[in-house]
């Protein structure tokens, strides 16, 4: 995406006087610094001693800027695991266009340094034999070791936004971050999730230089039910002012607004609005169509026609007319010819830019171009949202691009005059009732009551159907039939499932009508033999069940990827000559009340008649956020449902 913002950084003239990176001559220390650790600490499974980061903007021979990117970390080792880790060094140069230096070394419990240097870089060839990456090995590492490494790469400069991510699950004795541009120029730099301010070192008169200096920076843990990435300790930064011209705020969101309105919504060349309209034709829309239906018709057309590729964004004159004649399509691709087909079908919508909400939170108080990587449209008459992710349908963008903001872009007319309106918007998510997940099961035992014979019937629907329905197109017969078995015997993945069949298993009905699957499976997984009595363990028909029992203090608050319900019922056919003693265990109620509300709960209900047990079984999730005083009420909803997982029936036989 933000090879598209590249223009934005071509129009900024700069210029200045050429000048030596000021880390041109930084090196490490010939003689490896001894640590002085405390108990805690050498407990650590591994520790980063010392990390040092920057970035640096400064002006060629030409006059032309270039950032360096610094990067020197120490690391000791002290389990196999963290040795198992670290053994080599990935050397990070996608898209540099010049390694400056970099190298590495391993200093031994001993004091013994074995240094690896340029010459000592290995390469890892992939079947064709090109290079898939580079690395160094450390040999010889043990527990207790030691490893540095150090590098200073040159790239084209990153202006619109960027980030440093201080945090990580690898707890840091101390860090140094810098900061540096000529004298000219300054960044404005953002810390969130509780990091420090940057603060300017004034004793430098040639260049200006933000710093952050920090000791003991704790790990976090990545925990269940959780956004880890975007609750670490981070900072997003972003070239702001140039006081030679006097020019501030360059990348803001009116800027980029116009950006998009000028790339994106530009009136296509004759030749492609005519591509764009035999796609229409030939997506059989009739005249007596809703505006669902055509919008149904054009998405499954597009999606069917061109082969979208993520990451794949070539900068070209025509990209719809690339796309319709290799049939290879990025979603910046997509997402023009999407725009021009509702355009044409006079289908009102906006464009949004957003972020994967999992990685970066969208700040609406710190405007760059960080939080506009992925497009998604909103259809105002409709309230529904679409991407043109190959895997989402109209209703169900990737979940990851909901619950969070963006900026939103409409066309507008001003009398005559064709322009935008462009603000940041919230983006809704689907309700629970959308996205469910129904199992419906009826069983019977045996005549010596060692193997349960299990007639299941699955549904499940919107996001809870993606990993199934959405893909269907995309596998063969014999994955289809693999991934179908796994759909019925989710309640006993080791069982083979008999009399299988399907209703709705097609990609283009995703979102819009549930996958249902039928079949039969036998198992001798429910029952055990206990004396005189035998054991049905009536929990696992409703499935395996994440659990969080024994989790540390929570840090990180609730974030689900979306909302949803669960629906089970469950009909056991008792065996003659049998009674159930404890019945009573089914019943189970945990619906906690938040603000006044109960968007959370697990229950089960029982009725017992003629020797018919039905167990009714409902759990719900009717919000994607929970802040970290609603933890525990979440953890006990979760729990809830574990422990019925576990619940085994005691089987007796009638005196």
């Amino acid at each position: 995406m933000n090879k598209l913002f590249a223009l934005a950084a071509l129009l900024l003239a700069f210029s200045g006087v050429a000048q030596k990176s000021y880390y041109s001559d930084y090196d490490w220390s010939e003689t490896p610094k001894t640590w002085d650790l405390t108990d805690k600490e050498k407990e650590e499974g591994e520790i980063v001693l010392f990390e040092k980061r920057g970035t640096e903007l400064a002006n060629n021979d030409a006059g032309e800027l270039r950032e360096f990117q610094l990067m020197h970390t120490i690391k000791r080792l002290n389990s196999d695991q963290a040795i198992e880790e670290n053994n080599k060094y990935f050397v990070s140069n996608y898209s540099a266009e010049d390694i400056v230096f970099q190298k590495a070394r391993a200093i031994q419990p001993d004091g013994s340094v074995i240094e690896v240097s340029n010459k000592d870089i290995k390469e890892s060839l992939d079947e064709d034999g090109n290079v898939e990456y580079q690395y160094f090995a450390f040999e010889g590492i043990e527990l207790g070791s030691i490893i540095e490494y150090l590098h200073l790469i040159k790239f084209e400069p990153h202006l619109t936004g960027a980030v440093f991510t201080v945090q990580s699950d690898i707890p840091k004795k101390h860090v140094e971050y810098d900061l540096i541009t000529p004298e000219y120029l300054d960044y404005k730099v953002f810390p969130v999730n509780g990091l420090p301010e940057f603060k300017r070192d004034s004793t430098n008169l040639d260049f200006r230089q933000y710093i952050l200096r920090m000791d003991d920076v704790e790990a976090l843990k990545s925990e269940t039910s959780s956004s880890y990435r975007a609750n670490l300790m981070k900072a997003y930064y972003k070239l702001d002012k140039n006081y030679s011209s006097g020019k501030s705020n360059f990348f803001n969101y009116t800027e980029v607004s116009r950006i998009i309105h000028f790339r994106l919504f530009e009136e296509p060349k004759k030749k492609n609005l005519k591509l764009i309209r035999k796609l229409i034709d030939r997506a059989e829309i009739e005249k007596d169509d809703s505006e669902t239906e055509q919008v149904r018709k054009i998405e499954k057309q597009v999606k069917k026609e061109f082969v979208i590729l993520q990451g794949f964004n070539l900068q070209m004159d025509d990209p719809i007319a690339f796309t319709f004649e290799s049939k290879l399509a990025s979603e910046e691709a997509i997402t023009r010819i999407l725009l021009n087909c509702f355009r044409e079908q006079g289908i009102p919508f906006e464009l949004i830019l957003t972020t994967d909400r999992t990685v970066d939170k969208f700040y609406t108080e710190y405007e760059a171009y960080n939080f506009l990587d992925d497009y998604i449209f909103y259809l105002p008459d409709l309230k529904m949202y679409l991407s043109p992710h190959p895997y989402s349908r109209l209703g169900f963008p990737p979940y990851e691009f909901t619950g969070t903001k963006g900026l939103s872009i409409k066309e507008v007319a001003v009398g005559k005059i064709v322009t935008f309106d462009s603000k940041v918007k919230e983006i809704g998510y689907t309700d629970a009732d959308k996205s469910r997940d129904i199992i419906n099961t009826t069983t019977s035992l045996n005549d010596d009551l060692s193997t349960a014979t299990i007639q299941v019937e699955r549904s499940t629907s919107g996001y809870k159907s993606l990993y199934y329905q959405a893909s269907m197109d995309y596998l063969d017969e014999e994955q289809k039939t693999e991934l179908k078995e796994g759909y019925l015997n989710y309640i006993d993945d080791g069982a083979k499932v008999e009399d299988m069949s399907f209703e709705n298993d097609d990609t283009d009905l995703y979102g819009q009508k549930p996958l249902i699957g039928k079949g039969t499976i036998e198992s001798a997984n429910f029952t055990e033999n206990a004396g005189e009595k035998v054991l049905f363990k009536v929990g696992m028909l409703i499935g395996p069940q994440a659990e969080m029992y024994d989790e540390d203090k929570r840090k990180i608050p609730v974030e689900t990827e979306f909302t949803r319900r669960y629906e089970r019922k469950i009909v056991f056919n008792v065996p003659e000559g049998y009674e159930i003693k404890n019945p009573e265990v089914l019943n189970m109620e945990v619906v906690p009340t938040l603000n006044g509300k109960t968007p959370i709960g697990f229950k089960s209900t029982y009725t017992l008649e003629n020797g018919v047990l039905t167990v009714t079984v409902t759990e719900w999730y009717e919000d994607i956020y929970y802040p970290l005083a609603q933890f525990e009420e979440y953890k006990s909803v979760i729990n809830a449902a574990a422990d019925f997982n576990k619940l085994v029936l005691v089987l007796q036989k009638i005196n």
